[in-house]
């Protein structure tokens, strides 16, 4: 930085709701040509989540490198859809608003970042707390820092739910199932034949009414 032996270790920069002003073109342009001259990466603030993959077309077109971005506030704006599509851009995908109900509960959060795993975008979550203000800490009534480990608790719950869910339906599937039909004219006595079939082998049991 100017006057000091101080180096930048992440550069900032922003666009507003739902816009990509000419403004922000000029942050954005900025950003990168100190993203070439420091290598610093460029975390970026995203107004409630929207404007992510234009803000990556931004600094990618000015030639930085995807691993080299941030997206912040993703966590705003939790449309899966828009998550993937922003980590099949090989960026980071900041989940920095832990603790913050007004926005959203957490459960919302852990269900997301269980999701996103299961899609092999686990490396690219980075989970923070944007803890700007004061009453946003712990020792002065605020959640804190454990959030983010809360967080990572109840994801990693609902991720052993859905795996005990999926295995159950697993076993449902290839259990036997029987199929039953009556074997003889009417008035005779019948025979009933049970046939169980399983992915690997079938088998027939004859029993007698």
């Amino acid at each position: 930085m100017d006057g000091t032996d101080a180096r930048a270790g992440v550069i900032k920069a922003s666009s507003t709701l739902n816009t990509i002003s000419p403004l922000a073109e000029k942050l954005f342009a900025a950003a990168a040509l100190a993203h070439h001259r420091t290598g610093a990466p460029i975390s970026t603030h995203t107004e409630a989540g929207t404007m992510a993959l234009e803000q990556v077309d931004l600094l990618t077109r000015a030639g930085v490198a995807p691993a080299c971005i941030i997206i912040g506030h993703t966590d705003r704006n939790p449309d899966f859809a828009l998550h993937t599509a922003l980590a099949e851009r090989s960026v980071f995908l900041g989940y920095d608003q832990i603790g913050k109900a007004k926005y959203h509960p957490d459960s919302l959060r852990a269900d997301l970042i269980v999701r996103m795993v299961d899609a092999g975008f686990g490396g690219q979550l980075l989970l923070a707390g944007d803890r700007a203000r004061k009453s946003n800490w712990a020792a002065h009534g605020g959640a804190g820092l454990r959030a983010c480990a809360d967080v990572v608790r109840a994801a990693a719950a609902h991720a052993r739910s859905r795996r005990r869910a999926h295995r159950r339906a697993v076993d449902r599937q290839s259990r036997p199932r029987p199929r039953f039909r009556a074997e003889g004219s009417r008035g005779s006595r019948g025979v009933m034949s049970a046939e169980w079939k399983v992915p690997s082998a079938e088998w027939k049991v004859m029993s007698r009414e």
